[in-house]
């Protein structure tokens, strides 16, 4: 293929991720009637807060987090441009998303071929999961990137193995695994397959790790949940159980289905067929190509990759996937490109595109709506308040309703934790742990609260499966004590899933 015309295909596919990619600018919930720019959720809104921080604070809060410090620090020099603009904001985790797009051909090239470059470039492009994610604004554009580039010289020290791929390889995997923890696992990864492929070189390789853990020891250092970790601490809950989020008890169904359709499945028959459907597909792949080592690596890459991933956390989010959907496009674009027939391959190619198209679902889903109820519920207070009125938030409600919430009311946050009303942030991680009411503690809302005349209780989650309060105690103290005069949920069309509440209480009881 002719370098002009291999960069002008390249050009159209970049451009077509942008062009998709835009949408996700726009919040779209139709059972809502919800159609405006971009809405934050509360990570998102973490996010932005730690741009307001001083330098040493946001180093010392990461230890803190799920996610170490590097796309913070990205970001709160992106915002000294930029400003707190959401929509600003989001270009950045855009342009990672594009730059990943442009990268993935590379990695295609390097492995494989021109022709297998530009189609999993153009998968990349149409990724559901990839394209969901490429305006939030956390690490994970940022983080598919990096790990595409890891890859790249991951792939020079197995090929070649000279000094500067080993460098490079080393200073792209330190980036990596202070974007993300989730970095670990592909470094984990290509550890097991480098002293299995590369095994004569094993002293070199870990040298390289040697160094790689020496240069993550200020990371590790900061890391403050040891104790959940190491189970020192039976008040939390594991950190095996919950550090990364959350997952379901059908990984493997959702794997099989994230690759491919991105991570809008439900659990039912038809989730189940699709999951094993691309599984097969992906283990057809490796059978019909299994004498070639490119497909070997990339094959025994997801596998691993799985297998970490679960060791890591036992439970987790379908957008964790995101990182194996890379070596997976490149096994899909290689059988793709070994098809000699070109209409075959026509077809082929527009019956996945047509696939992975119809599964985009650019509105939000209606599982995850509730995370997007902030500019509904602040416009609702705004427009109900009355002077003497206080707004009551949970963790989640803390830091993400002062961005769309206007009004006069006092915002504060009460969960009490070891007979403490408040905590400071810099001894605390994110939102305090779990099960951090009692019937002890709860009392003490009594005197949070006396100098008010009507109070307003948010929950991100209805405090009957609360993180913060499962066994609901604010709420029936609140009920047994004070007169309830308005009850609201968003989403307020959807019915039999997760839904925000808004609580208004009258305290001249």
């Amino acid at each position: 293929m002719e370098k002009r015309k291999k960069y002008f295909w390249l050009f159209l596919i970049v451009t077509l991720a942008a062009i998709i990619r835009l949408s996700q600018f726009w919040t779209i919930i139709p059972d809502e009637g919800i159609w405006q720019t971009k809405i934050i959720w509360y990570d998102e809104a973490y996010s932005i807060y730690y741009t307001q921080l001083p330098w040493q604070q946001v180093w010392e809060l990461s230890g803190f987090d799920t996610t170490p410090v590097l796309f913070y620090a990205i970001l709160k020099i992106w915002s000294f441009f930029v400003g707190t603009n959401i929509i600003f904001l989001s270009i950045l985790p855009f342009l990672f998303s594009l730059a990943g797009v442009f990268a993935i051909y590379f990695l295609g090239l390097k492995i494989f071929n021109p022709q297998t470059g530009l189609l999993v470039g153009l998968f990349l492009a149409i990724s559901p999961l990839n394209i969901s994610l490429a305006t939030e604004l956390r690490a994970y554009s940022f983080l598919v990137l990096l790990t595409i580039l890891a890859l790249i010289f991951f792939w020079q020290v197995l090929k070649r193995g000279q000094w500067f791929d080993y460098l490079f390889f080393i200073i792209l995997n330190l980036l990596l695994i202070y974007t993300h923890y989730l970095g670990l696992v592909v470094l984990l990864t290509q550890l097991v397959l480098l002293l299995y492929f590369k095994n004569k070189s094993w002293l070199k390789i870990l040298g390289s790790y040697f160094v790689i853990g020496l240069l993550y020891l200020p990371q590790i250092f900061n890391f403050q949940r040891w104790d959940n970790l190491l189970g020192n601490n039976d008040q939390l809950v594991s950190y095996f159980e919950r550090v990364f989020s959350h997952g379901y008890f059908f990984s493997l169904w959702q794997f099989g289905h994230s690759l491919f359709f991105g991570h809008w499945g439900a659990h039912n028959l038809l989730f189940l067929f699709s999951g094993s459907l691309v599984l097969f597909f992906l283990f057809f792949i490796f059978y019909q190509n299994k004498q070639r080592q490119e497909v070997q690596v990339l094959f025994l890459f997801m596998v691993f990759g799985f297998i970490f991933l679960i060791l890591f956390k036992l439970f987790f989010a379908l957008k964790y996937f995101i990182i194996l959907t890379i070596p997976f496009i490149l096994l899909l674009g290689y059988f793709l490109a070994q098809l000699k027939n070109k209409k075959m391959l026509i077809a082929n190619l527009l019956l996945g595109l047509a696939l992975i198209f119809s599964c985009l679902n650019l509105p939000v889903s209606k599982i995850y709506a509730s995370q997007y109820y902030a500019p509904e519920f602040a416009g609702f207070i705004t427009s109900e308040e009355k002077a003497g009125d206080l707004i009551l938030t949970d963790h989640y409600t803390d830091i993400l309703l002062p961005f769309y919430y206007q009004g006069k009311s006092d915002l504060k946050m009460f969960y009490p934790w070891e007979g403490q009303e408040t905590a400071d942030w810099s001894a605390r991680w994110r939102y305090f742990d779990y099960n951090i009411i009692n019937k002890q503690n709860v009392s003490l809302v009594s005197d949070f609260i006396k100098n008010h005349q009507r109070v307003w209780l948010i929950n991100y989650l209805p405090q009957e499966s609360s993180l913060q309060d499962p066994n609901g105690y604010l709420k029936k103290f609140l009920l047994e004590n004070f007169d309830l005069v308005l009850e609201k949920r968003f989403p307020q069309k959807i019915e039999n899933i997760q839904q925000t509440e808004l609580l208004l209480f009258d305290l001249r009881k």
